[in-house]
């Protein structure tokens, strides 16, 4: 994906090779099978961008665990193929639309949601810079963990100043569809439900189960409803494109909800344990600097994290890293919460 108004890039921001030290994140399973699309298909859809492209090749991206996307080579564009269908396809592009300016994000240059092969597509302009992990190992020997925090945490509150009325899914037009009347309930019930699902009952021992449970009871008295922003609902490392120390990109918004802004804290600080140490603190100065945070804001980021953390483990099929990952991960953020 890509940044507004930017035309003169590299084109290194996606196809790099992991490094030993992978995030996890970067091991976990697809949540669904990469398509081998043609490269027929594929230039079909970009001559539909851009005109006539029969000599045009593509090399597939890395990162992602859902979309196909394709770089144009030889070109600042990006073919993004989604596997969600058109209303994805739709609100991703609005979202990138509404939040130009504010927060760096992709040019859109084409969408179409009834492309060649039934496909919903776009093209958007590519992005300098690598992916924050990349950096985040780096960081750890040259010690510019807190550089690249203050520009994550700077980045995330701008997108946070989009204020919501009310938390709740998008609907067309980027209208919350159906308010809900506050986080504390769905968050219980979400949680809730999720512990009673056979999938996630194989994928979590009792005594794991037992102590979500003991959270569950005690964790609405401790979330805030407060105000609510646009989320992008998947801000973590791997999403994120740097230049140096400075957040370059923000890539797949296809999650994106009205919610409370720390949600987005939560997944952004999940992996803080396998960042250099003073990156939790930049993230925490680079928010200060634009939004406030209010007490106890560590302790709420993390009981709304574990929404996304179990929710994991509901998926079909199977997927053995990301399910060991996650199952480190709960465990990890309730010894945390019960030290509070």
């Amino acid at each position: 994906m890509t940044r507004i108004g930017e035309s003169n890039h590299t084109a290194r921001s996606f196809d790099m090779t992991p490094s030993d030290q992978t995030w996890p994140e970067q091991r976990w399973e697809r949540r669904t099978p990469t398509p081998e699309l043609p490269e027929s298909l594929l230039r079909e859809m970009l001559e539909r961008a851009i005109g006539p492209a029969s000599g045009a090749t593509f090399t597939r991206l890395s990162g992602g665990l859902v979309n196909d996307n394709h770089r144009v080579d030889g070109r600042d564009l990006v073919l993004r193929v989604y596997a969600r269908g058109a209303a994805v396809c739709e609100k991703e592009a609005a979202l990138l639309r509404r939040v130009a300016g504010a927060v760096p994000v992709p040019e859109i240059v084409f969408v179409q949601t009834d492309g060649p092969g039934g496909h919903a597509f776009c093209v958007q302009t590519l992005l300098p810079g690598e992916r924050m992990v990349e950096r985040l190992h780096r960081a750890s020997q040259a010690a510019s963990g807190a550089a690249l925090g203050r520009s994550a945490g700077a980045t995330l509150a701008r997108l946070h100043a989009f204020t919501e009325p009310a938390p709740g899914f998008f609907g067309p037009g980027l209208e919350v569809s159906e308010p809900w009347s506050g986080i504390r309930g769905v968050w219980t019930r979400y949680l809730t439900r999720l512990l009673a699902d056979p999938l996630v009952v194989t994928r979590l021992d009792g005594a794991l189960r037992a102590r979500l449970e003991r959270v569950i009871t005690r964790g609405t008295t401790r979330l805030d409803e407060g105000s609510y922003s646009l989320l992008h609902a998947d801000y973590k490392p791997t999403n994120l494109l740097v230049c140096g120390d400075r957040v370059s990109g923000v890539l797949d918004w296809e999650f994106s909800w009205a919610g409370p802004p720390l949600f987005d804290l939560g997944q952004l600080l999940r992996w803080a344990h396998q960042a250099p140490p003073d990156f939790a603190g930049g993230v925490a100065a680079g928010y200060t600097a634009h939004r406030p945070l209010p007490s106890g804001w560590r302790t709420q980021a993390r009981l709304l994290d574990l929404m996304n953390l179990v929710g994991f483990l509901e998926h079909p099929g199977k997927r053995p890293s990301l399910e060991a990952d996650v199952r480190e991960l709960i465990t990890r953020t309730l010894d945390a919460l019960e030290r509070t």
